[in-house]
């Protein structure tokens, strides 16, 4: 393929062209990759929990964890979420964030 000159002489085929016809026949393009997926949502008792959290934060960290203890929220995956929080041992970190990321986690690997 070859392009007119204004003065009506062809030309030789331009770079650009071989290269973007060459990359479409050679080269396939493959599909952007996927965004990352969105962090499954949490349901009304783990909002609950975090909310109610979220009240105490000013209080020392064993009032917190008494909330824990609640009825509303046995069915919760208590346990595990206390070995997470006792064992990392972040003290700098909320504990009502560090519940909100174990129960994304959770949901995540339970998925």
């Amino acid at each position: 393929e070859t392009r007119k000159d204004l003065d009506g002489r062809r030309d030789e085929p331009r770079k650009d062209d071989e290269l973007r016809g060459s990359r479409s026949r050679d080269k396939r393009e493959e599909p952007p990759p996927a965004p990352p997926a969105d962090p499954p949502p949490l349901d009304f008792t783990e909002k609950l929990l975090i909310r109610f959290l979220q009240t105490k934060q000013d209080k020392p960290i064993l009032e917190q964890l008494e909330v824990l203890q609640q009825d509303e929220f046995k069915k919760l995956p208590i346990e595990d979420l206390l070995k997470s929080v006792i064992g990392k041992a972040d003290r700098t970190t909320p504990l009502y964030k560090q519940v909100e990321s174990f129960l994304i986690q959770y949901k995540l690997s339970s998925a």
